[in-house]
């Protein structure tokens, strides 16, 4: 960092001292200040909004609650499977709508109970004063933008290679100090942390001829044991590989299923288990999305990183039921992350108490109840078992 103000500096702090400057020379008053605190405030509100919706979304709460409604009208239910991304498109964003206009009309209210009859008594003071001061409130009730806009400018430069001659954004003194006290705080904070992230288009399936050494990537007719001679390899292992378990991973199937008498119960426990202790890899889905290769497929790496991607989830899973003397396996096919269908791996667990398969994901469990839920094909597309144990 420049120890002496530079060009950059000078950029900023006019545009730091605009509005403040505007604000004098326009002088202080309520009608306008009105608008722009209420301006102001339906911005924050359509932000608190969306980001509430996302949180809903992302939990399998209000917009899940809501879509299951609306299936329960034969019509709807219909368009919603015809077309799930613009079913929960529409769902969204009337349920957006209705959190915006029901937060905004109680901003409103307060407002006209509070905010609006302060500005009002400003006003009325700074007239019957002098005009000199309606010129410095103006300025005063101008800094709050200003404070906005140059954190805005700041953010977005952070993005962009910006220079002036030889000086970039990471030489200016103020730059620095915005990012480090304002835009760092913000990035890392626990909110922002929280915000969902939607599942990645991370499972790559090659399939290799051993005859002619021939291969294909995501294969649709990668399935293992079809009579051809050819190894199936899942983000860069066997499924042999993947599934691959150890003493700790045994270890603790077993401290999880304690006191569990039934399948069932024993593979809820598992699923619970996995979902609340290996987070998503982001950054490994998106090796595998830039067609990257990636080491540490499967169970064990799951389990020691406590990170992973679908194909890693689905192989802890199947680790942990196989010690348990559970029947499982390993689907392939494609997952709904909100906005587009993407591939997916997932699994399947039998229960001999009621004779059947029943569909497990732990990838999506961090989003509401992925463990036999009726509505499971409402974003998921099976396409194969690509092994059973």
């Amino acid at each position: 960092m420049s120890g002496k103000f530079n060009s950059i500096d000078l950029l900023l702090v006019i545009i730091f001292m605009l509005p403040i400057v505007l604000g004098f020379v326009n002088k202080f008053n309520s009608y306008d200040s009105k608008q722009e605190v209420y301006g102001f405030e339906k911005n924050i509100i359509l932000l608190i909004a969306g980001i509430t919706c996302l949180f809903w979304a992302d939990r399998g709460t209000v917009i899940n609650q809501v879509m299951d409604a609306l299936r329960k009208n034969s019509v709807l239910a219909s368009f919603a499977d015809s077309f799930p991304k613009l079913f929960f498109f529409l769902v969204f964003f009337i349920v957006l709508a209705i959190l915006y206009y029901t937060l905004k009309l109680i901003v409103y209210a307060v407002n006209n109970v509070v905010i609006f009859p302060l500005l009002d008594g400003v006003d009325s003071f700074s007239r019957r004063r002098c005009s000199l001061l309606g010129s410095v409130l103006g300025a005063l009730f101008s800094i709050p933008k200003s404070i906005i806009y140059i954190i805005i400018v700041c953010f977005v430069l952070s993005f962009m290679p910006f220079k002036i001659g030889n000086l970039s954004v990471s030489d200016s003194n103020i730059y620095n100090m915005v990012q480090k006290k304002a835009i760092d705080p913000i990035k890392n904070s626990s909110i922002v942390s929280q915000l969902p992230r939607l599942l990645n288009n991370s499972l790559k399936i090659k399939v290799v001829n051993e005859d002619n050494n021939s291969h294909s990537q995501n294969s649709d007719d990668a399935v293992p044991g079809n009579g051809r001679n050819v190894i199936v390899y899942y983000n860069g292992v066997t499924l042999d590989q993947g599934i691959k378990s150890n003493d700790e991973i045994n270890s603790k199937a077993a401290q999880i299923t304690a006191g569990k008498s039934d399948s069932r119960s024993k593979a809820l426990a598992i699923y619970k288990w996995i979902g609340s202790n290996i987070t998503y890899d982001d950054n490994k889905a998106s090796s595998v999305l830039s067609g990257q290769s990636v080491k540490n497929s499967g169970a064990i790496p799951a389990f020691n990183e406590k990170k992973g991607i679908c194909f890693d989830y689905a192989c802890l899973f199947v680790a942990m039921c196989r010690s348990q003397g559970l029947k499982v396996r390993v689907i392939t096919g494609e997952g709904f992350n909100g906005y587009q269908w993407v591939s997916h791996a997932w699994n399947q667990v039998y229960l001999p108490e009621a004779g059947e398969w029943i569909n497990v994901d732990p990838t999506f469990a961090v989003a509401g109840n992925y463990f036999d839920n009726k509505n499971f094909y409402r974003d998921h597309k099976q396409k194969q078992v690509a092994g059973q144990w």
